[in-house]
């Protein structure tokens, strides 16, 4: 069963579809990805795409960011990703949080013209055989000195680009079988 590791929802199971329908980020690359982030969340806006169960931006919130966007495609995917989010949205009801869920694609989210300080991109690997990362414009959804953390799988055939607009590379990250390439905007 997965669960929130820290913050305000620490132990909050998180409800996941059976079988093989999604990947969710294991608990050692969510805690790295925070570890990275740490107290600068705080008061800040993050998005979830490709949320799945949600895990990603439940724990952007458990420890502090303000409003937290899920944004998934796959409508039973959604439909406990719901669940998930009015579980938090209960749990932590005295506080001052916004959440809302978009079911459709990241690629008509990305021009609904919103911007986040934080983006997390988890889309299933098989997304990376058919398509460039710099197809897609993610440059506009990101504030200024924000930062976009894309997981990939760690065997990857084509390379990760050096800039995706004005995007610039930072590094990328080894956690098992997976990689997080992070990205900054100047």
């Amino acid at each position: 069963m997965l669960q929130i590791s820290t913050g305000e929802l620490k132990k909050m199971n998180i409800k996941s579809p059976s079988g093989d329908r999604i990947r969710p980020t294991k608990s050692s690359v969510r805690e790295a990805i925070f570890s990275m982030i740490g107290y600068s969340i705080h008061q800040r806006t993050f998005l979830d795409l490709c949320a799945g169960t949600g895990a990603m931006g439940l724990e952007a919130v458990s420890r502090g960011a303000a409003m937290v966007s899920f944004v998934e495609k796959d409508r039973k995917v959604a439909d406990i990703l719901k669940e998930n989010v009015a579980n938090a949205e209960n749990r932590m009801a005295e506080f001052e949080i916004s959440l809302r869920v978009y079911q459709e694609s990241f690629s008509v989210f990305l021009k609904r013209e919103q911007t986040f300080d934080f983006i997390y991109f988890d889309p299933p690997y098989e997304f990376y055989k058919k398509h460039k990362l710099e197809e897609y414009d993610f440059e506009s959804t990101l504030e200024s000195g924000g930062t976009l953390f894309i997981e990939h799988a760690r065997h990857d055939i084509k390379p990760v680009p050096e800039k995706l607009g004005s995007l610039y590379f930072v590094e990328t990250r080894k956690y098992g079988s997976c990689r997080v390439t992070i990205f900054k905007k100047p």
